[in-house]
């Protein structure tokens, strides 16, 4: 049950600094996915709440620049590195509803042939409400929507702001609020192989303090995780478009908003991984980012290799579904273990509905597990080998007798036998 899957998004925005890479006023690489994710969704529905947390490290080359689509030959040499880092937490309820919180921080080296520096600072808070839906054990879905809140400090990218001190820094913040909202499917093809599907959009709620206005950015990709005899080693490939819409700033001398020449374009990416499943809930990655094609407006930084790595946890909070079923009830209990495949179950339904007229002070249980895993159904009912599984029940949650298959169409002559 390794189908679901978080996505974690480190999402960073840079702004040139005149002193040391005099190429554009506003330069603004796509949005850096580090494509690490958890397996948080591998416990959906197991119990009653999944706590996970990450922290994610990384570094993001943007080595050359281009300027209208051709290379553009600096010769100031100027380059630009990004050290990454994120920190998430999240909590999912066994509904598929939950929230996360993931806060990403930045340090931004830039370096020309005037010297060099390096500009530490967080970025924006990223609040989400979370949706998880897993219709069959191969099919996997997910729906997020939230904000990016301006918690991280701002460079005046517009106007006269932009030749201040404060705009002689790179930070990733961005200065305003954007709606972010984000889709995604996976399917289990084939044994060991899970599809994903993702998009996500975001749009800018507001201009930033200085009037610069961002667009609006869209994101997708397709990917592919293979899981390895074992058990505890996924392998994965995708492959990844981003795109942003041209910014727009506000022109002193025309009196008008005008398109900011050096922002928007699209970036397709490959995303080569590697997950380890450690002991305890813990869980490894390490990712690279490799782009593969390069359309940018303007005059900006061109991305280069990215290298990611992560470590986090995925904890299960309160009981699971198997401890739920084996929990003691009120009274003489029937207890059905059927799925929704199973045509045995259907055919021992008119007979559960018969017995439950005949016993009316006999509380009647049915217990899907049309989605559970083998190892819950073991846990819930050791050492059963078909389904249905009928248990009747004492007050203190004791078993009298449990019926598989065939003979749990017995179970009205076992309550004629063993009711007190």
């Amino acid at each position: 049950m390794r189908e679901g899957f978080f996505i974690l998004l480190v999402s960073l925005c840079l702004a040139s600094e005149p002193a040391m890479a005099q190429a554009c006023a506003s330069c603004s690489p796509l949005a850096l996915p580090t494509s690490v994710s958890s397996p948080g969704g591998a416990s959906l529905g197991q119990h009653e709440f999944v706590v996970t947390g990450q922290v994610v490290a990384g570094w993001q080359a943007f080595p050359d620049q281009t300027a209208l689509g051709e290379r553009f030959d600096d010769p100031n040499r100027a380059r630009v590195d990004l050290g990454l880092v994120s920190v998430e937490g999240s909590v999912l309820h066994r509904s598929g509803i939950g929230a996360s919180l993931q806060l990403p921080a930045a340090l931004i080296a830039a370096s020309d042939v005037t010297g060099a520096r390096v500009d530490p600072g967080l970025g924006d808070l990223e609040a989400r409400l979370r949706y998880r839906a897993q219709p069959s054990t191969r099919v996997f879905l997910a729906a997020n929507a939230g904000a990016v809140l301006p918690t991280g400090r701002y460079s005046p990218r517009s106007g006269a702001l932009a030749l201040s001190a404060a705009a002689q820094s790179l930070t990733p913040g961005r200065g305003t609020t954007w709606a972010v909202a984000e889709a995604q499917a996976r399917l289990t093809t084939i044994e060991r192989l899970t599809v994903g599907l993702s998009l996500e959009g975001r749009a800018p709620l507001g201009d930033a303090p200085d009037g610069f206005r961002w667009g609006p950015e869209v994101r997708g990709g397709l990917d592919g995780q293979f899981r390895l005899p074992g058990e505890r080693v996924f392998v994965s490939l995708g492959v990844e478009a981003q795109w942003r819409a041209t910014s727009s700033v506000d022109d002193p001398f025309l009196g008008t908003r005008v398109d900011s020449g050096s922002t928007g374009g699209l970036v397709i990416a490959a995303l080569p991984g590697v997950t380890v499943q450690l002991p305890h809930g813990l869980f490894a990655q390490l990712s690279a980012r490799v782009p593969l094609s390069q359309s940018l407006a303007g005059l900006q930084f061109n991305q280069g290799l990215g290298v990611f790595a992560g470590l986090g946890f995925v904890v299960p909070v309160g009981p699971s579904r198997a401890e739920i079923s084996r929990a003691a009830t009120e009274g003489w209990t029937v207890v059905d273990y059927d799925a929704d495949w199973c045509a045995a179950c259907q055919e021992l339904k008119p007979v559960l509905a018969q017995a439950q007229l005949r016993f009316p002070a006999v509380r009647f249980q049915r217990i899907d597990v049309s989605r559970w895993s083998q190892d819950e159904l073991e846990q819930a009912v050791p050492g059963a080998t078909a389904l249905p599984v009928v248990e009747l029940r004492r007050p203190d949650g004791t078993v009298v007798a449990r019926l598989e298959g065939a003979a749990a169409h017995d179970i009205t002559r076992r309550l004629e036998t063993d009711l007190p």
